[in-house]
């Protein structure tokens, strides 16, 4: 059998919807919806004899990591048909991916995955937690802020979104920027409602909700995808906007950073909440990416790192990375490593997740010279990640 691996061509759109639709479900309508969202040259696709056998498509991102903008490659929609399963194809397809980014100059790259041990051996690492609150809407029932909630409507300004949205990237790691076919594609989705509170001169508050029937039980329950604010008021009408909804609507369901205190706003506690496991991560370019980030401005500091990478052969080698004026020279060097680990944990300490102290503490990095941790902790320390983004 042949196999080569190139971009998805137009004459093969059914079959990738074909193959998508199986894996992922829901649909065939929905299925092409999804898969219109991004152009077509962003899909790659595996195949045997020229029959499409395994896909994927890549998003060009941009990534907020300390202050800094990265590119990223959001990696969404790998399956394989059914008939093609068990070959490795959907590896290979991976394998390729991480080579095409790093061509395309795109250093790092974030994913969703169907299994954190598959996309785990191929470098990628857990890198972010949310909190997930259910609830019934009464319990939200805390202030009279919600007269002042308005519908977002299809031709309204983004910019209105985005000035709320844009703060909240400056708290966190890893939150993707925006520009306003983002909006439009990724985030208000078919189904998908917006509301902004409006109560001064310019709103503080904005959230994106659908509502869906739980099949077990046929009940009406409102899903809250994204919900921002820039002040406590404005917090308080989202939350009692929903709250409005007691009367036709069993529970609401909400994701929030994993260090929200949304328990300070509930008028009682009939309110559950869970972490959940979020975004996965990769260094796929480990010179780019440190070149590309931010660092102290008063931070000056010399590390040795060795980084193993199976998948990425470029990235396997010991590093002298040089820390000045908020920037780093990075280049590969012959001397002793001051701390080793896999890619995989060099991900998770380059976006923030863990700080390097830790990752030592949890058996996932050596240090040959302890004293380098401390170092290192200054190095990469960043805000919390977190992303709104599922795709």
């Amino acid at each position: 059998m042949a196999t080569d691996i190139r971009q998805i061509a137009e004459d093969d759109r059914r079959r990738y919807v074909e193959i998508c639709n199986y894996a992922f479900g829901g649909t065939l309508e929905e299925t092409e919806w999804s898969l219109s969202i991004s152009p077509l040259e962003d899909s790659w696709g595996l195949y045997v004899d020229g029959d499409l056998m395994s896909c994927l498509r890549i998003f060009p991102f941009r990534l907020r990591i300390a202050g800094a903008v990265l590119r990223a490659g959001g990696i969404a929609n790998v399956a394989t048909a059914p008939e093609g399963r068990g070959h490795g194809y959907a590896h290979r397809l991976m394998h390729q991916a991480i080579r095409g980014m790093r061509d395309r100059r795109e250093p790092v790259s974030v994913l969703y995955p169907f299994s954190y041990g598959y996309y785990g051996r191929l470098g990628w690492a857990l890198a972010s937690e949310r909190r997930v609150y259910r609830m019934p809407p009464a319990c939200l029932r805390t202030a009279p802020e919600a007269r002042d909630i308005i519908r977002f409507g299809a031709e309204d300004d983004i910019a209105a979104l985005q000035s709320i949205y844009e703060p909240m990237g400056q708290r966190y790691s890893c939150m993707l920027e925006r520009d306003e076919a983002h909006w439009r594609k990724l985030v208000l989705r078919p189904k998908r409602l917006a509301f902004l509170e409006r109560a001064g001169a310019s709103p503080k508050a904005y959230l994106v909700l659908r509502e869906v029937i739980a099949p077990e039980t046929g009940e009406r329950h409102i899903w809250v995808y994204e919900w921002a604010a820039l002040n406590a008021p404005g917090r308080r009408a989202l939350l009692e906007f929903l709250g409005l909804h007691y009367s036709q609507v069993k529970q609401v369901t909400m994701a929030a950073p994993a260090d929200d205190l949304l328990w300070d706003y509930v008028a009682d506690r009939d309110i559950t909440a869970q972490i959940e496991p979020g975004f996965m991560f990769r260094v796929v370019d480990l010179e780019q990416a440190v070149r590309g980030r931010a660092y102290r401005a008063d931070l000056e500091a010399t590390l040795h790192l060795h980084v193993v990478d199976p998948m990425a052969e470029w990235n396997s080698a010991t590093w002298s990375i040089a820390i000045r004026n908020g920037s780093a020279d990075v280049e590969a060097s012959t001397g002793n490593a001051d701390l080793r680990c896999d890619i995989t944990t060099f991900s998770q300490i380059f976006c923030g997740y863990l700080l390097p102290s830790v990752a030592y503490f949890l058996g996932r990095l050596e240090a040959p010279e302890p004293d380098a941790l401390e170092i290192a902790d200054e190095v990469f320390r960043a805000p919390r990640t977190f992303m709104w983004d599922i795709f």
